[in-house]
């Protein structure tokens, strides 16, 4: 027997390895995303959202009318 550091040791490790990486760039893009909001003004995350499909067309202008009044 070869241990835990025979071929399937060496497997786990390399996923554990990979999971630890993905997690890393999602959890960092994340971030980013939220700083990247956080300067853009009101009106721009509203057009962005609009833009995204996650507010009808009547949502939006009168959010949009909230925000300018």
């Amino acid at each position: 027997m070869m241990g835990f550091f025979g071929l399937g040791g060496f497997f786990m490790l390399a996923f554990l390895f990979l999971g630890i990486i993905v997690f890393g760039a999602l959890y960092r893009g994340q971030m980013a995303y939220s700083v990247r909001t956080a300067s853009l003004r009101p009106q721009e995350v509203l057009r962005a959202r609009y833009a995204r499909g996650e507010l009808d067309r009547e949502a939006y202008l009168r959010l949009l009318e909230d925000l300018e009044g």
